[in-house]
């Protein structure tokens, strides 16, 4: 295959998995707290498995440049500022940080594809997306304390 099929291949395939996700957003259910649950981790953690640890992340920040640019795709709302001040923000950067992580893990240990496998695999890019949104709350949080102080 030439190397323009090739790149015109995964370029086609970044966008599919890109849009995968952001279409992740309109099924949800609702949670107290103010974070529902979506199927965006799901899917971003399978982009990964799929794509792969590089392509799978590239997938990722294009999903998240959409949002940035403001498509509403981070659970129906839209912006950076949702990444910096909202109570999703910690997931939404999660989402690269589980998509790498699984793309990693699918390379190691999916060379044979099982169903268990699979499993492990997703359970550890949630758990990884989860510690993603709990640093980034406390480091948002630090940061409006920090500044209520200094004002």
């Amino acid at each position: 295959m030439s190397e323009k099929i090739k790149l015109t291949n995964e370029a086609v395939l970044i966008s599919l998995f890109a849009a995968f996700i952001s279409a992740g957003c309109f099924i949800q259910v609702p949670f107290f707290g103010g974070v529902p649950i979506v199927f965006q981790d799901m899917f971003a953690i399978f982009t990964g498995l799929m794509l792969g640890a590089v392509y799978g992340s590239i997938a990722v920040i294009v999903f998240l440049c959409l949002g940035i640019l403001g498509l509403p795709v981070f659970s129906g709302k839209a912006g950076l500022h949702v990444i910096l001040h909202g109570v999703t923000g910690g997931f939404l950067i999660g989402y690269l940080f589980a998509a790498f992580t699984a793309g990693i893990l699918a390379k190691f240990f999916l060379k044979v594809s099982s169903a268990p496998t699979v499993l492990v695999v997703e359970i550890l890019g949630v758990r990884v997306a989860e510690t993603e949104h709990e640093f980034f709350r406390d480091l948002c949080l630090n940061h409006l304390v920090s500044v209520s102080r200094h004002e």
